[in-house]
């Protein structure tokens, strides 16, 4: 490596390194394999805020939300304290209990990631996700789960693109699509269909799940922009019953050579910003 290259990829760490400083208070759950490597917080609703493909890192936030009845909706981190079981480097289960607040005592939920990565510098990565639902209540749950996404793909909040695919009926959301310039992310809702979705920008989504009481997702099916995406899921669990819900995330991104090394620092640095005004810094 020359002098130039060298000092290129230093401008890149360091830029690198003060984005990763904005959440260094963050408790970290860490999944790796191949070329990937993903980062959660079980105990905020950052949830997995990093899933890094190749070095660069494809994701600001993904986590889940919950409302019983019509009341109002709460980030899954609030339902306990999470219990941890990691399975290797790439494969995790993360599950919340709560045995003590009305109406939500007995609902139990966990979710368990396994991280697939690529080889390196294929650019391709894969995240599955089994959630377990539980009710061990003596009476009915009518139970509200929300799943949010914020994908920057390439690194970047700007110029991306949502769509939500529906069943033959237009009654149930099979799966979303995300696509950049370089990249595309899809994600697939297996088992069961999604009872209601929203395509949006950022924070819209967001900002209902954690402020607007017995939220309940819109149905829009594209965004463009600094583009986000939920599902929801409706089920009432009878005593004692449970959910299963079965998923998951296929990323495919473009791998820059070494000579389009100083466009990523623009882009990190671009991402700094965005994390700074997002945790309010």
């Amino acid at each position: 490596m020359n002098m130039k290259a060298a000092r290129l990829c230093s401008i890149v760490f360091i830029a690198l390194a003060l984005v990763l400083s904005v959440g260094s208070a963050r408790a970290t759950l860490t999944l790796s394999d191949g070329n990937s490597v993903a980062s959660i917080d079980p105990t905020s609703s950052s949830g997995m805020y990093n899933w890094t493909v190749d070095g660069i890192s494809q994701l600001y936030q993904q986590w889940f939300w919950y409302g019983v009845g019509a009341g109002g909706d709460y980030s899954l981190n609030t339902l306990s304290a999470p219990s941890i079981v990691q399975v290797g480097s790439n494969q995790a289960t993360i599950t919340y209990k709560d045995t003590t607040t009305d109406p939500t005592a007995g609902l139990q939920v966990a979710v368990t990631y396994l991280l697939s990565g690529g080889a390196l510098h294929s650019g391709e990565s894969d995240m599955s996700e089994i959630i377990n639902i539980e009710n061990n209540s003596g009476h009915a749950l009518d139970l509200h789960f929300f799943q949010y996404s914020d994908f920057d793909l390439d690194g970047t909040p700007n110029n991306q693109n949502v769509a939500i695919s529906l069943d033959s009926t237009g009654k149930l959301g099979i799966a979303a699509t995300q696509t950049s310039a370089l990249g595309s992310l899809s994600e697939t809702a297996d088992s069961p269909y999604a009872s209601r979705w929203e395509a949006n920008t950022y924070a819209s989504t967001l900002n209902n799940l954690e402020s607007t009481p017995g939220y309940r997702l819109n149905d829009a099916v594209t965004a463009s922009g600094d583009a986000t995406w939920a599902f929801e899921w409706d089920k009432t669990i009878s005593a004692g019953g449970s959910l299963l819900i079965s998923k998951d995330k296929h990323l495919a991104v473009y791998v820059p050579e070494p000579a389009t090394i100083l466009g990523l620092g623009a882009i990190l640095l671009v991402v700094g910003r965005k994390l700074r005004t997002r945790l309010g810094a």
